[in-house]
């Protein structure tokens, strides 16, 4: 082959790269425009409330002062009267937990199979209150933001999630990654001299370029609450198993009980200073009883330890700290935890509104360049 024939075979194939490239990118723009466009509403809202759902733990009292702040002192009531106090008051369904707030000022709250939790004061044994997951302010939020008004709400959360992952992120990155003589260096900039609807689409860019990997992350992370495939997916990466609650001896008819305090006072001994312990009363016929704890030193509010007790005599079957726990196990906690914004405190927390700001900016400019378009596209079709 002569140096002339290998010039002319490489500018062919460069010829063909270029071709292919905008054969691919005319198909990515509308994909991109008009998925950004449907799941406009959708996103925003999903942004909205889980900003929101982010700041709960400062605004819920707030909002239900008398029903969230309890009594403080030294020896509460035993977890046992607490439970009595519930269903005596809530009898018309049978209890699902009790969670134990172990701070100064907390309500224990004992859940019910219907979803309404009655909030009870564990140093008086008053009633401070009774609400649904989905009852109040934060409830009706957490509905709207999990999709739970609808059957199968995760599937739609989860089918949602991935096409804003493939042709919102990863498509607008793919339209924006600089081609030519336009260097990286300057996509990044925002030329404020700018006009119009040029202006408005440089913004949107830079904005979705700067807040990609945070977007991405934030998409990915949802998946695993989702989808049971994706959180499978984590366990066979990381080639470990999920907690699986161990056998234990099967309660008979009106037979003795271990009493929830015991299992309150296990979990103390194992772990000295949780700050949450949650006793799942509502457990199968020869299963242990499945408690979580949140110990002081948690990485974030679902580093769960686990403690698994014979529902009968109340002795330890399992225990697992979570420091200890496999990598998958602490992998899927960490999706939880980085989807709602449950680590680092505040600044996890600013993360959020930070990224829903963002989500507002990029889904308002991008709806009204489209808009735009449009509006001119038919201008010219007329003129």
């Amino acid at each position: 082959m002569t140096a002339a024939e290998g010039t002319a075979g490489k500018s062919e194939s460069r010829t063909r790269a270029a071709m292919a490239s905008k054969t691919w990118l005319r198909w990515l723009k509308p994909t991109h425009h008009w998925v950004g466009v449907t799941l406009s509403l959708f996103l925003l809202v999903s942004a909205i409330t889980g900003a929101a759902l982010a700041f709960r733990p400062q605004v819920d009292p707030l909002l239900y002062p008398s029903m969230l702040t309890a009594s403080s002192c030294k020896r509460p009531i035993t977890v046992d009267q607490v439970l009595a106090t519930a269903v005596m008051h809530h009898p018309q369904s049978s209890v699902s937990y009790v969670r134990i707030q172990n701070r100064a000022g907390q309500p224990w709250i004992v859940r019910f199979q219907d979803r309404d939790a009655v909030h009870v004061d564990p140093c008086t044994g008053k009633i401070l209150g009774t609400q649904n997951r989905y009852g109040g302010v934060y409830g009706l939020i957490e509905l709207m933001h999990t999709a739970k008004y609808v059957p199968n709400g995760n599937i739609l959360i989860g089918t949602v999630t991935l096409l804003f992952a493939i042709a919102l992120i990863a498509g607008g990155l793919a339209l924006w990654w600089p081609r030519g003589s336009n260097r990286l260096r300057h996509a990044l900039k925002f030329n404020p001299r700018i006009k119009g609807r040029t202006r408005l689409m440089s913004l949107h860019r830079v904005a979705g370029a700067y807040a990609a990997a945070a977007l991405l992350v934030l998409a990915v992370t949802a998946l695993p609450q989702a989808f049971y495939w994706a959180e499978d997916a984590i366990y066979i990466a990381t080639k470990t198993t999920p907690t699986v609650i161990p056998a234990a001896t099967e309660p008979t008819v009106g037979g003795p009980r271990v009493s929830l305090e015991s299992v309150w006072q296990t979990a103390r001994r194992l772990s000295p200073n949780p700050v949450e312990h949650l006793i799942h009363v509502d457990h199968e016929p020869g299963e242990a009883l499945e408690t979580f704890m949140i110990e002081a030193d948690a990485p974030h509010i679902h580093a769960r330890t686990y403690l698994y007790v014979d529902p009968v005599d109340g002795k330890v079957i399992g225990f697992e700290p979570y420091r200890s726990s496999n990598i998958g196990h602490k992998i899927y906690r960490w999706t939880m935890a980085l989807h709602m914004g449950k680590f680092g405190g505040l600044a996890g927390q600013f993360m959020m509104l930070l990224i829903a700001g963002v989500i507002l900016l990029i889904v308002t400019t991008g709806i009204t360049t489209f808009l735009q378009r449009r509006k001119n596209s038919k201008r010219a079709q007329t003129a």
